[in-house]
């Protein structure tokens, strides 16, 4: 009885030597002294700032800019990425002394090569498209005993892309080590895919046709500003992540304020959206994403609250009223889309059957994958070989619309391989599909080891919402397989910071 005062005395020692230890180390890898100067840091740095609202801003503009798929919408969002990119990078050079700029290596690295190996091809490309005659033209490359693109225009567009892309996973990388730059990113996530979710519900119900006018009639069902309803719901697939995350890391907190109270609303409110969203969506994959993500959630949440009864209480007093919303949505999108649901579910056997209009692309894509070599046919080829193929058959011809593709033009759902791993291959070759596996998988790495191997740090906020990241990645990863969301540029740049933000995982 005698040990016992001691023995817990010296548990406290060790919890206490772990959390100053743990705050030296944070203290030194920003690069500062104290606290106050690490603050002080970052109010002198209005250039990074500035950056990071661009990214947010982008975030918000990009869904809402029919789905960010037109080429004045791309155009808008390369170039606003491109300039916190510069911003960013003028606040690595006036800094570059403080420890507070380091960037995980391996992304880095990666994300050059891929560059290099991107803009290699494009300056060795053996053809371009000739608008006067409608027609591919061989030109002089000048390797030309090493592989180009397919063709030149398209390739330079889509490195200009990826250019700004990989710009945003280094802002996000940099700035996702700070709780304030998470929190306002996955705060306009959430809100927009609400928003989207909530246009696509009045307009299913007949209230909003302003935006049947611009979609294309020739692509399936439209869904909010998506003209593709699959990639509608891989971005509310995203958002819906990011609001179970935020939730829970609501409910998890012990601010007993109105504040704390109205944010556990507010975030119970967004997810019943973006989930009746994806319910009257009618897109059986995403469906099916989002009952993965839902059962997810609902597993980290019994795990994570099972001891503590104040957020056990916390959680029944919100989660009673949400999943009677919830009910009440399901019931309503049942009853609204009660007929194209249940029509697309029992056809299911016929979209997954080897005579499906997806297994007859993917039947034409894999001569191109076979042929792709190390790097590829170049940046954006796919949809300028498609047309022209070889191995095009009757079966695909029935069910599928082949339309030739004019670079410059926006990009019909009909030249995309409808697997963008497939994609990636035919285009960057096996060395930027390793390289793209390596940035993403990289990240989730990184959380695993920041949640199960790094035992000796305290346990730090935000892991309910990191976990939001890591499963709606995963969704949108999963949903890649047999859909083409990681080519539209509004879940390309949502994706891109989702994986910024697990490589900062590592520092938070």
């Amino acid at each position: 009885m005698e040990e016992q005062p001691f023995a817990l005395h010296n548990k406290l020692y060790q919890l206490s030597y772990q959390q100053t230890a743990y705050q030296d180390v944070h203290l030194k890898t920003t690069g500062c002294k104290t606290e106050r100067d690490r603050s002080i840091l970052t109010l002198q740095r209005p250039l990074r700032n500035l950056a990071g609202w661009i990214v947010a801003a982008a975030l918000v503009f990009a869904p809402f800019a029919l789905g960010c798929i037109p080429p004045w919408a791309i155009a808008e969002t390369v170039f606003a990425l491109s300039v916190a990119t510069g911003l960013w990078l003028l606040d690595r050079i006036f800094w570059f002394r403080s420890a507070s700029t380091r960037l995980p290596k391996v992304a880095v690295v990666c994300s050059c090569l891929l560059l290099c190996a991107g803009w290699f091809m494009t300056v060795n490309a053996t053809r371009i498209f000739d608008p006067f005659h409608n027609a591919l033209v061989p030109i002089a490359h000048p390797f030309a005993h090493l592989p180009g693109a397919f063709e030149q225009i398209t390739a330079k567009l889509a490195m200009i892309r990826l250019d700004a892309l990989v710009g945003a996973l280094l802002i996000a990388c940099d700035l996702g080590a700070e709780e304030k730059w998470r929190m306002r990113w996955l705060h306009a996530i959430a809100w927009t895919g609400a928003a989207i979710a909530a246009l696509g519900i009045s307009e299913q119900a007949g209230l909003v046709t302003f935006l049947a006018s611009r979609m294309s009639q020739t692509e399936g069902a439209h869904f909010a500003t998506y003209n593709y309803h699959g990639n509608a719901g891989a971005y509310m697939n995203l958002s819906l992540a990011i609001s179970g995350g935020l939730l829970l890391q609501a409910l998890s907190e012990k601010d007993q304020t109105k504040l704390g109270a109205w944010r556990r609303r507010g975030n119970s409110v967004l997810l019943a959206i973006t989930v009746a969203g994806v319910l009257f969506n009618t897109s059986r994959g995403a469906q099916l994403i989002s009952l993965l993500e839902i059962l997810a959630l609902g597993c980290f949440a019994v795990t994570s609250f099972a001891h503590h009864k104040a957020v056990q209480a916390r959680t029944k007093r919100y989660a009673v009223p949400l999943v009677a919303v919830l009910c009440v949505l399901l019931l309503a999108a049942l009853v609204g889309q009660s007929h194209r649901n249940l029509n697309k579910w029992l056809n299911i056997a016929g979209a997954v059957s080897s005579d499906a209009s997806r297994w007859q692309v993917w039947h034409v894509t894999k001569p191109m994958v076979r042929s792709a070599g190390l790097l590829g046919h170049g940046p954006g080829a796919f949809k300028m070989m498609l047309p022209i193929s070889k191995d095009l058959s009757n079966a695909l011809y029935s069910r599928w619309i082949i339309q030739e593709h004019i670079p410059g033009e926006r990009t019909s759902m009909w030249s995309m391989a409808h697997n963008d791993y497939l994609q990636t291959i035919v285009e960057y070759g096996w060395l930027g599909f390793l390289l793209l596996a390596v940035i993403l998988g990289g990240g989730l790495l990184t959380v695993a080891w920041r949640q199960w191997v790094r035992d000796y740090a305290p346990k730090l906020p935000g892991n309910a919402s990191l976990f939001g990241v890591v499963i709606g990645l995963g969704g949108v990863l999963l949903h890649s397989g047999f859909d083409f969301p990681l080519q539209v540029a509004s879940i390309q740049l949502t994706a891109v910071v989702f994986t910024g933000i697990c490589w900062s995982a590592s520092r938070w």
